[in-house]
């Protein structure tokens, strides 16, 4: 009976602790991005078709900016006319921040560089406004002038 007893008892110790120390695997929580949560922490894609110049000209041309604070990037493709497609990333190393729910008023700035073909990389600062409505990206620096404004049409939340 004992030579019975012993291996299922054993057994039966080895199942016990083998499941006490079955690997607990949490799940990682992903951030809800609704609408309820702040824009400044949501991957937003805005699109323009014209820009306008310091002089107050404006011109029609398509432009995506994809501001993802997620991940840290801010992708711009744009089509100036009579000129090649120009696209670039922004890698962003901080952000200020201060939109209304509706994305209505306030603004953000994203500070960071674009990493250059060459290896260097150049700072920028970019703006994004929203006064009375109007959403406009522009350059964010005080220091310096900037040359254009894009004035943003739409603007959607993207969800990856």
């Amino acid at each position: 009976m004992k030579r019975i007893f012993m291996p299922l008892m054993a057994s039966g110790i080895c199942i016990i602790l083998l499941s006490a120390c079955k690997s607990t695997k949490t799940p990682q929580a992903r951030p809800n991005l609704t609408e309820a949560t702040s824009k400044c922490d949501q991957p937003i894609k805005y699109y323009s078709e014209k820009i306008r110049s310091a002089n107050g000209q404006e011109t029609s041309f398509n432009t995506e900016v994809t501001i993802n604070p997620l991940n840290k990037l801010i992708n711009l493709v744009s089509e100036p006319p009579n000129q090649d497609k120009v696209a670039f990333t922004v890698v962003i190393e901080s952000i200020d921040c201060n939109f209304n729910a509706d994305h209505t008023v306030g603004q953000a700035l994203y500070h960071g560089y674009i990493n250059q073909k060459d290896g260097t990389t150049t700072k920028i600062i970019l703006k994004l406004e929203a006064n009375d409505g109007i959403l406009t990206i522009s350059q964010g620096n005080p220091e310096e002038k900037g040359d254009y404004v894009i004035i943003i049409s739409k603007w959607e939340i993207v969800h990856e």
